[in-house]
């Protein structure tokens, strides 16, 4: 079950790496670069509050199991 957790874990960051990417790459071909930006802090705010939320629950999870 740890095993897949992580596996789960990394394949979220995965995925939320490649969604910056693309969306920084989306965003300079269409917007200006304020709107590039503004929506580049946003998706970096979402990506640190998964962040911030996974990791606790994985500590208490960690925790509970041992």
């Amino acid at each position: 079950m740890k095993r897949f957790e992580t596996f789960w874990s990394a394949l979220t960051l995965c995925v939320n790496v490649l969604g910056l990417f693309a969306a920084w790459a989306v965003l300079n071909q269409l917007m200006p670069t304020a709107w590039a930006v503004a929506v580049m802090v946003a998706v970096c705010g979402g990506l640190v509050a998964s962040v911030l939320i996974l990791v606790p629950w994985r500590v208490r999870r960690g925790n509970n199991a041992s």
